[in-house]
């Protein structure tokens, strides 16, 4: 059911049409989905709100896992290699509580 709304959606131009991964926060505030497209997407689930796309990468990313101190997405793509991303979930988290 979550995957249809959050199909349903997102209808934005820079919205992930194959869903290969998917992870968590250890909050369970943010979700991070991943696909054939190379990009990487955080969302807020309290209101399905896109608020970070990473930069494409040159494969599709296959598996995603993260840091235990939340600070690095570790995402392995298509092509075998192994991609890092830097994460700060307490930036959106701080901006979301200043904002509302």
């Amino acid at each position: 059911m979550f995957l249809v709304t959050l199909l349903n959606h997102c209808r934005q131009p820079l919205c992930l049409v194959s869903f290969e991964a998917m992870l968590l926060s250890r909050d369970g505030q943010y979700l991070l989905i991943g696909g054939d497209g190379g990009v990487v997407s955080v969302w807020q689930l309290h209101n399905l709100k896109q608020l970070f796309t990473y930069p494409a990468c040159d494969a599709g990313i296959r598996s995603m896992a993260m840091s235990h101190d939340q600070r690095c997405i570790i995402t392995g793509m298509a092509s075998g290699s192994i991609v890092l991303f830097y994460n700060d979930f307490n930036r959106w988290h701080h901006e979301y509580q200043t904002r509302y």
